[in-house]
């Protein structure tokens, strides 16, 4: 049977994600939000000019051709949120002293960067959680990626740590194709009727 929306698991399942839009959506937009009203509490209100439309304003130099704003997608792969290991049948819910610190910190690190994957992003859209960070990490990781291209990455298995390592350097094990027999063709007799 299907489990409800009551289900304890699904329950905690749904606090991760939640949990992850929070700090990957959320946040930022807060963050951007309490800085306009900030500037309006200092007398700094910055006047946001929407830029004209290159295709009905041509010989314009400010105009722009518009473009929409493609960013990375929220990850709501349960072997891609830590915390998602804490969801499951029997588990206590309540953590006290290192194991706690372990999961808040677990928690603070657990959520990826937002980018801008392509198009161009707008001046009036709020900041994404990485345009505060420095663009030498994204230099970085890929060269990380070129270093690793023949590897297989071990982070995506959901494997024992013992286990995973032994995995990736087995041979594929080639099942022997059963040799086809072949039937003889059987012939029904006709039947003959009398005249």
């Amino acid at each position: 049977m299907a489990k409800s929306i009551r289900s304890k698991i699904k329950k905690r399942f749904r606090t991760c994600k939640r949990q992850r839009v929070d700090a990957v959506i959320e946040k930022p937009r807060l963050k951007n939000i309490a800085k306009k009203l900030q500037d309006t509490i200092n007398g700094t209100t910055p006047e946001f000019k929407k830029a004209k439309n290159m295709f009905l304003y041509p010989n314009d130099p400010e105009s722009e051709i518009p473009q929409m704003c493609v960013t990375t997608p929220v990850d709501f792969r349960a072997e891609k949120m830590p915390m998602a290991g804490y969801a499951f049948r029997g588990n206590r819910r309540k953590y006290v002293g290192d194991q706690l610190d372990a999961q808040q910190k677990k928690l603070k690190e657990a959520h990826p960067k937002m980018k801008v994957l392509a198009g161009k992003k707008d001046k009036n859209a709020p900041e994404l959680a990485s345009d505060s960070e420095d663009e030498e990490d994204d230099d970085m990781e890929m060269e990380k990626k070129d270093d690793m291209a023949g590897e297989v990455d071990l982070s995506s298995m959901m494997l024992p740590a013992d286990l995973a390592e032994a995995d990736t350097k087995r041979k594929p094990v080639v099942k022997q194709k059963k040799a086809t027999r072949v039937r003889p063709q059987v012939f029904k007799k006709q039947k003959i009727s009398k005249k």
